[in-house]
């Protein structure tokens, strides 16, 4: 490198370098960074005398320069120098006796602390993302492990049979749905709050964690098992207690899973996986409540990650297809069919829904599964009604699930379905629950208008099963009110089951609703629900769910042409 070269390389450095001439006590040489430190242009630096560069602090750079000079360098020193005409900073100054020729100088090095500070900021605050969770300030899982290895060996090296270490994981029920139905910034929202109530709970000593997206854990210290269980109980009540939004109102609640180290060699990570473990067991079998982990969830929950990847699979072969059981006017007219999943297993043969929807739920696969069934079965509704003139009334009633009416985005789904399949969308009565209008009701109201705006119809199923509330068919704008088929079955027999029917018969009639009764298997209900008012009915004595061109078949069989669909 030639000596030109040199010079701009020393000048273009990051760190202040002065050569001073130890015999004259001047400073004969300095880059550009060198004059900057302390204020003055390069000119200056090499017309100053090194005690004057930083005079008003008797730590600055002339009295480090002063020490090479009076025979006492030292390696590296701390040193100040000026960023202005009254603004100082630290820094740090190593000190270099080197010869030029016969003459001895002495380089000092001045490093600006400043962007090594900034370096370490950053660092510090990469670690504390990496180790904490950003939005509630909870440590991540990571550190959590980390901090629950440490407290299970001190609890194992103890030995104190008094003491056991409980791992409690809480999902959060529905959250995916408000970051679906709200936007994620509502979602965040809900977390906070729930880290929140989190913290008011916990003692000192526990340990807590976002584990990840909407689940936590907690670890503490309890006597026995009833410990773990009273804690997740007072955890699950302070969840399910409403959450403000905004101006929504959202309830969600929470599920829990328990597990307990009881002197086991297990580590952390295993201990913690027992717990989310004993979580999903929880969301499938009893959501809303706590599960103690039992080693048999662990098989079962190895055999639903199988049966999600079968489902996930299935439904991009499009395996899933709609069966259609016949609705019936008193005389026998065929005036609807309802679709209901059925999915053609390549090993198992053809499932029932009980096998698979519950799966589709619990997954979030349930969106993906409706509208599948919803565009198959309105295409094949559509054929028919444009291949037989007389079906061209038939309408169709497809199952709406909690997710989807929670979903934004769902009456759009609907609306493009029916555009695609040719199917008008006066035809179409989507069926819900009663459990579905108690979790986001705003968002299912808004749900629900969008669909009749563009002529649906609105099935409430399995009426008087569950929450039945008559504000219900008022607040939601329900057309249509399905009999449960528990009080059916009772007909013509049961006298309670008697007036129960005839009780929702009478009101859904006085509020001008069209009253379904499902499940009618013989003739003597059909005579009874008959005779009681009721409009359509449902169930085995007219056809079992079976392939559409089948089931409409065997319903025209017995009819001749002049008999009406309505």
């Amino acid at each position: 490198m030639d000596v030109g070269l040199a010079g701009l390389v020393v000048d273009a450095a990051t760190d202040g370098i002065f050569i001073v001439d130890p015999v004259s006590s001047t400073v004969v040489d300095a880059n550009g960074t060198a004059g900057h430190l302390v204020g003055l242009g390069i000119a200056d630096v090499l017309r100053t005398r090194s005690r004057s560069t930083s005079a008003t602090q008797p730590d600055g750079i002339g009295a480090v320069i002063d020490q090479a000079l009076n025979g006492r360098p030292s390696a590296t020193v701390d040193v100040w120098y000026r960023r202005g005409p009254a603004d100082f900073m630290p820094a740090e100054a190593s000190l270099t006796v080197i010869s030029d020729g016969p003459r001895r100088l002495i380089s000092v090095v001045v490093r600006d602390p400043a962007p090594q500070r900034h370096a370490e900021q950053a660092l510090r605050t990469l670690q504390r993302q990496a180790l904490y969770d950003p939005l509630t300030g909870f440590p991540g899982r990571a550190l959590f492990v980390e901090r629950l290895d440490e407290w299970a060996r001190r609890v194992g090296h103890l030995g104190d049979s008094r003491d056991d270490l409980a791992v409690l994981t809480l999902g959060i029920d529905g959250f995916a749905q408000v970051n679906v139905s709200l936007g994620r910034g509502a979602g965040d929202e809900v977390l906070k709050v729930v880290a929140s109530r989190l913290d008011a709970l916990l003692r000192d000593a526990d340990r807590n964690s976002r584990v990840t997206g909407d689940e936590f854990a907690i670890a503490t210290a309890v006597h026995h098992v009833q410990g773990a269980i009273d804690l997740a109980q007072r955890t699950l009540h302070a969840l399910r207690q409403p959450i403000e939004v905004g101006t929504e109102s959202i309830t969600l609640g929470a599920t829990c899973g328990i597990t307990l180290l009881a002197g086991r060699q297990i580590g952390a990570d295993a201990l913690l996986q027992e717990a989310e473990t004993a979580l999903r067991h929880g969301k499938t079998n009893r959501r809303g409540g706590w599960t103690l982990y039992q080693p048999e969830h662990q098989r079962r929950a190895k055999a639903a990650v199988r049966a999600t990847g079968e489902l996930l699979a299935a439904l991009a072969r499009k395996e899933l297809q709609p069966h259609f059981q016949p609705v019936v006017l008193p005389d026998g007219t065929l005036t609807a069919v309802e679709a209901l999943a059925r999915w053609e297993h390549p090993r198992r043969g053809l499932l029932s829904p009980n096998e698979f929807v519950p799966l589709a739920e619990r997954s979030g696969l349930i969106g993906a599964l409706g509208e599948q069934i919803l565009a198959r079965s309105a295409t094949a509704v559509a054929e028919l009604s444009r291949s037989v003139p007389e079906l061209a009334p038939l309408r169709l009633a497809v199952n709406a699930a909690p997710a989807q009416l929670t979903d934004r985005g769902f009456a759009s789904t609907v609306a493009d379905a029916c555009e695609a399949a040719g199917l008008p969308p006066d035809r179409l009565i989507l069926e819900i629950t009663e459990t579905s209008l108690l979790g986001e009701p705003l968002q299912v109201q808004r749900t629900l208008s969008a669909v009749h705006e563009m002529g649906c119809q609105v099935a409430l199923d399995d009426f008087g099963r569950g929450y039945s509330s008559l504000s219900h068919l008022r607040d939601f704008e329900i057309d249509i009110v399905k009999i449960d088929r528990s009080f059916v079955s009772g007909l013509p027999d049961d006298a309670q089951s008697f007036a129960i029917v005839r009780a929702v018969i009478d009101m859904t009639r006085a509020l001008n609703l069209v009253v379904v009764a499902e499940g009618v298997e013989d003739t003597a209900q059909r005579e009874m629900l008959t005779e009681m008012g009721c409009d359509r009915l449902q169930g085995y004595l007219f056809g079992r769910p079976a392939p559409l061109d089948e089931l409409v078949t065997h319903s025209l069989r017995p009819r001749t042409s002049g008999q009406r669909v309505g």
